[in-house]
């Protein structure tokens, strides 16, 4: 099996309402993604995805004297695991992790897009901490790997392995998700994603599957 770094999909909503992404929204999201990333996460840019970083900014301005401006902006960060409903086991994986509002204000500046540019520097200093910690909670013992099944399968049991396999797996306690990412009936071979809870098995997922004679899994 190949233990894969988790998913994590960051969206950003511009409380502002804008025709466009404002330069606060660009800039706090690349940073978000960035620092995630450097963390060792996988940034992923649609689902599925197995941690979900959803936050609301906002910036006003709040003075304007001549040739100088200033605004001030928030962010509300909220961090929570991706709902993965296991329809046989009925296990939710879905919690919201961590949340917090984070308040800057640009100081003076010549221009609005100078002031926005400081909101959104002051802001990626605030929250990026913030995100990898909240991130490594929704974490926690999370496991996704990726299982390679070699000729556990005769050729007339090719259609209806993969479904059986899923079933059985699904079954176990912690397993949130397991889903065929591909099968290749010539050389008897499939690989499935697997996302599971660690602690559940102190003596290892994979050491489980091993003991389930239906699936024909040997070391």
């Amino acid at each position: 099996a190949t233990v894969k770094p988790l998913r994590v999909l960051v969206s950003l909503d511009d409380g502002n309402e804008a025709e466009k992404p404002s330069t606060c929204k660009r800039t706090l999201q690349a940073n978000l993604e960035g620092a995630l990333a450097r963390a060792g996460f996988k940034v992923v840019y649609a689902k599925p995805a197995e941690v979900l970083v959803f936050g609301t900014l906002r910036a006003n301005k709040i003075n304007d004297r001549g040739s100088r401006v200033a605004w001030k902006g928030d962010a509300d960060i909220e961090i929570t695991r991706a709902q993965e409903v296991n329809s046989i086991n009925g296990q939710v994986m879905s919690d919201v992790v961590a949340r917090k509002r984070f308040d800057v204000k640009s100081g003076d500046a010549r221009t609005d897009d100078e002031a926005q540019q400081k909101i959104a520097d002051r802001l990626c200093l605030k929250t990026a901490a913030f995100a990898k910690d909240g991130v490594n909670k929704a974490g926690g013992q999370l496991k996704l790997i990726e299982v390679l099944v070699v000729n556990a399968w005769q050729p007339q049991d090719a259609a209806g392995y993969p479904t059986l396999f899923t079933q059985k797996i699904r079954s176990l306690k912690g397993v949130y998700s397991c889903r065929i990412v591909a099968t290749d009936n010539a050389t008897r071979t499939m690989r499935a994603e697997i996302i599971y809870d660690a602690a559940e098995y102190s003596d290892g997922f994979l050491n489980r599957i091993y003991t389930m004679p239906e699936l024909n899994i040997v070391r």
